[in-house]
């Protein structure tokens, strides 16, 4: 059974070593990064475990907004290796039900066009579409900025 867990400061290394496996080095965040992220109050890194290996992770960010605050899904990968197991579904239900719990009213999220499989499960939990991103990746690689209402 996975545990969900906040990260802290010394999840540093495993957690970049988890972006560097699943991202394009271009794409990950750097190490420097990751160690501000989990020192950032406005910040929750989400961590799954599975006999003490991170296994996936999710990143939020917290904003205040003149209608309250809002959240932004910065991040959420599953390790190669534990995909299709339904963890990423797990990791969201987990780190949505926090959000709500912090009274936040939207959670946005961007996510590449063409990648159908996360589409597919933001799409299944209840996110809509909100905009197209152009050339939000790089040109050629659109994206699809998502939104969800948390009641």
């Amino acid at each position: 059974m996975p545990d969900i867990a906040k990260g802290t400061s010394s999840d540093h290394k495993a957690v970049y070593a988890l972006e560097l496996r699943c991202f394009d080095p271009g794409m990950a965040f750097h190490e420097r990064q990751i160690k501000d992220l989990l020192r950032n109050p406005r910040a929750d890194v989400w961590l799954m475990r599975i006999n003490n290996q991170i296994v996936a992770q999710l990143i939020v960010l917290r904003r205040r907004f003149r209608d309250g605050i809002h959240a932004r899904i910065y991040s959420l990968t599953v390790d190669l290796a534990f995909r299709g197991q339904g963890l990423s579904r797990q990791l969201l239900t987990h780190a949505l039900a926090e959000l709500k719990k912090k009274k936040i009213r939207n959670v946005y999220l961007e996510v590449e066009s063409d990648a159908h499989v996360p589409i597919q499960l933001y799409t299944s939990m209840g996110f809509s579409q909100h905009h197209v991103l152009t050339d939000y990746y790089e040109v050629g690689r659109h994206g699809i900025k998502m939104r969800k209402t948390l009641d």
